[in-house]
């Protein structure tokens, strides 16, 4: 793996590349289920995450393969990807409670068949893959022992956050990198909803938010300090949609003040998911949801593009990388570090490139019988 200066600049090299690539005509089919009354600095938000998380598992992946094991230390070299992670999950937290914090549905059998449908067709096909991989691998010696419960957890559409091993594969989570453990909490956010918003109704919006940080931070940081975080990330979402629709701010202070908070993180923010960094990370998305988007670039076409199509690159970034380096391990035969940056620069792209395709004949025909059904209720 090259220098840290050097992967800063690879990395730089293929988000401008995506760019390139997504702002052609040929992609204008992203665009058609766009809602114009959405904010496209999100979207442009969302794609960066994803790349976030993307090149964090980079790194992890190759040392994984390496001999290393999947083990954060391994990324003690590369500070900006030991950051990027978790400060990406723990904004996509942030995310979710700002975007369901206002929700008004009494109808919760139709939300929670919206949500599925929007989830699991994806992950499903992901973990279609997966199976088809860890087949491969172990093609010589497949061990159905228990595949059934096996099947069950690779198609729970992330509810039970658990993966065991398939076909004999020991760590077949990291086909994936393990990603879909987010979700076990993005279901519970989901869950939650009707007691959260039954309370919000009874106090004030910004109210609940504030004690729900509370909570999270002073009580349940006690009882279970790995789970208070993101408890704590949700709840700031909620303050941000509590507090967004209350004040306004000039674009341009929106701007400064998203780049002064992306620099404290990435100079004083060490520790994967710490409480420490929660206050400048909540303060950084309400830049951005009161109309911060850095001169422009999270609202342009191509990033709003690839925010679009985010939650494939989430899902799927990961075979990409185990696929590229199993591949350059067993039949590349020594290739040259110049040589696997610029296939992982091709992977990279490829992997856009497919998710741009599962986007369109995966995620869209299933939003748009969510959509349906929701104007139907």
């Amino acid at each position: 793996m090259v220098e840290h200066k050097f992967l800063l600049l690879w990395m730089l090299i293929v988000v401008f590349f995506s760019y390139c690539i997504f702002s052609m005509k040929i992609f204008f089919f992203i665009d058609s289920v766009s809602d114009d009354s959405r904010r496209k600095n999100v979207d442009g938000l969302r794609f960066f995450l994803s790349a976030l998380v993307a090149f964090h598992h980079y790194v992890l992946c190759y040392y994984y393969f390496e001999g290393k094991g999947w083990a954060l230390e391994n990324l003690s070299d590369y500070a900006f990807n030991m950051r990027a992670g978790s400060v990406a999950v723990m904004i996509f937290f942030i995310l979710s409670g700002f975007l369901f914090y206002g929700l008004k549905t009494d109808k919760w059998d139709v939300f929670y068949f919206k949500r599925f449908l929007r989830i699991a067709p994806v992950f499903f096909f992901s973990s279609l893959i997966c199976i088809a991989v860890a087949a491969f691998i172990r093609r010589h010696e497949l061990d159905y022992t228990d595949f059934r419960y096996s099947f069950l957890l690779w198609f729970d559409a992330g509810i039970t956050g658990e993966k065991s091993s398939l076909l004999g594969m020991p760590d077949s989570m990291f086909i994936n990198a393990s990603v879909t453990w987010t979700l076990f909490w993005e279901w519970g956010l989901y869950f939650s909803l009707p007691l959260v918003l039954l309370l919000r109704d009874k106090a004030k919006p910004l109210t609940f938010s504030l004690i729900c940080l509370f909570l999270s931070v002073y009580v349940f940081r006690v009882m279970k300090p790995e789970y208070s975080i993101f408890l704590a990330c949700f709840s700031c979402g909620f303050l941000a949609r509590a507090w967004v629709f209350d004040k306004r701010y000039s674009k341009l202070k929106c701007d400064i003040g998203v780049l002064s908070c992306v620099g404290i993180l990435f100079l004083f923010y060490e520790s994967p998911y710490s409480i420490y960094a929660l206050p400048v990370l909540a303060l950084l998305f309400i830049f951005i949801v009161s109309g911060g988007d850095v001169f422009g670039l999270l609202s342009c076409r191509a990033m709003v593009r690839l925010g679009e199509i985010s939650y494939s690159i989430y899902l799927l970034h990961g075979i990409f990388w185990f696929c590229m380096n199993y591949f350059i391990k067993h039949f590349g035969g020594g290739i040259s570090t110049t040589a696997y940056m610029i296939i992982s620069a091709a992977t990279f792209i490829a992997m856009l490139l497919f998710s741009s395709l599962t986007y369109q004949f995966i995620e869209k025909p299933f939003m748009k019988i969510a959509m349906r059904l929701g104007k139907k209720s």
